[in-house]
């Protein structure tokens, strides 16, 4: 696709989604994999799928050093900007909360989610600039890949890392009211399902 600097673009896009599909698996398996322990002990539910997202956080943090030194083998221009790499990780991380809330409470509800849910991160990495250019798409599939919230917190956070791009007022609204609106629904449903939960574990 005559890509500039293709590992960095494929990198960038890679560590982003990576991190939604562990996170948001583990979030998903979390109710369910500590049933017996949400029998026998009052404590807040909602920290079994938020203590699964972090962990899964910290790891992504740690594979930041495979940008670090991708950006040295390929010379890539390092500029002032790179410093705000920090705002798209804060903005899936907060999709991934709000995600990984929904899907553990339909998990407990909906057992065939566990194997379906595989076949949406399918789907998922192909409506996700992770590999190939946006430029290349007709306007009809673009409009459809912005209705995916990777999309925009992959373009940030390649724009920041990769091209040295000040993301915009409207880039911060757009991947912040994605992960802001998952974290209100995802606590919403978790909120009104929770004290249920021990009748299907």
């Amino acid at each position: 696709f005559d890509i500039d600097n293709y590992p960095i673009y494929l990198l960038t896009g890679q560590l982003i989604y990576n991190f939604y599909s562990d996170s948001t698996n583990l979030s998903m398996t979390s109710i369910i994999c500590s049933g017996s322990l949400i029998k026998k002990v009052h404590l807040p539910k909602y920290i079994f799928p938020l203590s699964r997202t972090l962990s899964s956080f910290v790891n992504l943090l740690f594979s930041l050093a495979a940008i670090l030194i991708m950006l040295a083998i390929t010379r890539t221009k390092i500029t002032p900007v790179i410093f705000l790499f920090p705002l798209p990780l804060f903005y899936v991380l907060l999709l991934c909360i709000g995600m990984g809330l929904i899907l553990s409470v339909l998990a407990v509800y909906f057992r065939d989610m566990l194997h379906l849910y595989s076949v949406f991160l399918t789907a998922l990495m192909y409506l996700t600039p992770i590999f190939y250019p946006v430029k290349q798409l007709p306007s009809y599939a673009l409009s459809i890949i912005k209705l995916n919230p990777l999309y925009h917190i992959v373009l940030m956070f390649r724009n920041i890392v990769m091209y040295g791009t000040f993301p915009t007022l409207k880039e911060n609204l757009i991947c912040f009211s994605f992960g802001a609106l998952s974290i209100i629904i995802g606590l919403i449903i978790f909120s009104k399902k929770q004290d249920n939960f021990v009748l299907y574990l």
